[in-house]
């Protein structure tokens, strides 16, 4: 019976040591495809999981399609990521092709 009254050992779900946080195309021209009820909620959201991916010390690439016709990265979002974080221009829809 002791043995079924012990803990069993953690096991986290993520190693931090072996995850990254891509963020895909957070630009004003897509978000603002949205109602504003959706947009500053899903925004939010974005915020919020790239705040948890810099508390874990986890890298960060965001990436913007088409920055020259569609403009960079969303400014709100742009202020939350950390300095050192890699952004890409991407030229196609796609993510598989580049």
């Amino acid at each position: 019976m002791e043995h079924m009254r012990r803990k069993p050992p953690f096991l986290p779900l993520l190693d931090s040591q072996d995850c990254l946080l891509v963020a895909i195309d957070v630009q004003e021209t897509f978000l603002n495809k949205l109602s504003p009820e959706h947009r500053q909620p899903l925004l939010y959201r974005i915020l919020w999981v790239t705040r948890v991916a810099r508390w874990l010390d986890l890298p960060i690439i965001a990436t913007a399609e088409e920055v020259d016709r569609l403009g960079g990265i969303h400014s709100q979002y742009q202020d939350g990521l950390p300095l050192e974080a890699r952004g890409f221009n991407k030229m196609t829809f796609g993510l598989t092709y580049e």
